[in-house]
């Protein structure tokens, strides 16, 4: 071990922890405080950018933005109590992992080493690592990550294994009122001006006259249980 001049660098820098990752005094359920997630509770990752569509694991290793399918473990991760990392279900002797160590903006999953591009946490609606940067969408498939957490395309409605109901298409959901999966619009009472989203503004919503375009055209997604827009892009939880 050498010395160097400080520097202030990330290198340079630690997190003390007293016990809390060891031994009988580890953390093992509930949500994790740090990490955000809940532990040993496997997830779905849904991306708000496309309401059908989840983390996958394609090919054993690359992680994809995939249509939802029920029970498919490929697209079911959990944090590990032990390691703090984000592992896959149908591959749990790996992690989620940045490519190249860390020197790729490419995400994968990769045999557990609990080093710092293996290290994520769940803050809100976001998904970020140890050095900030933040899980994302490109190309509409493809996950990586990115220094922005701006956009759809970076955020994330994280859903449990455990809490699952499965509500069919036209099917009427007891706890929001809504009908799953069936278009409708949202009509004001007061000049029946119908409400529009400007997704390009940040997901903005405002009332206008009827014009039938996409934007005014809403469904529930049910397995979500968000409110989306026409085309997918989830606006309202």
């Amino acid at each position: 071990m050498n010395g160097w001049k400080k520097h202030n660098g990330k290198n340079q820098r630690w997190i003390i922890k007293y016990g809390e990752n060891t031994g009988s005094d580890m953390q093992r359920k509930g949500k994790d405080n740090y990490f955000g997630f809940v532990i040993n509770e496997p997830f779905y990752a849904f991306c708000k950018d496309s309401a059908q569509s989840v983390i996958d694991v394609i090919g054993g290793k690359n992680l994809s933005l995939k249509k939802f399918v029920r029970n498919q473990q490929s697209q079911q991760f959990v944090l590990d109590a032990s390691s703090k990392t984000v592992k896959s279900v149908a591959y749990n002797d790996k992690s989620w992992d940045i490519e190249n160590q860390g020197k790729s903006n490419n995400m994968q999953i990769w045999k557990t080493s609990t080093r710092w591009f293996q290290m994520f946490k769940l803050a809100g609606d976001r998904i970020r690592n140890e050095r900030g940067q933040y899980v994302a969408v490109q190309n509409k498939e493809n996950v990586v990550v990115q220094k922005s957490s701006n956009g759809f395309c970076s955020r994330w409605n994280v859903k449990y294994v455990k809490d699952e109901q499965n509500y069919k298409d036209g099917e009427f959901h007891p706890k929001y009122g809504f009908i799953c999966n069936k278009q409708f619009y949202i009509i004001s009472k007061r000049d029946q001006r119908h409400l529009e989203s400007f997704r390009h503004i940040g997901g903005k919503v405002v009332t206008k006259i009827r014009n039938g375009k996409n934007v005014q055209k809403w469904t529930f997604n049910c397995d979500m249980e968000a409110l989306v827009m026409s085309g997918n892009q989830v606006l309202m939880q």
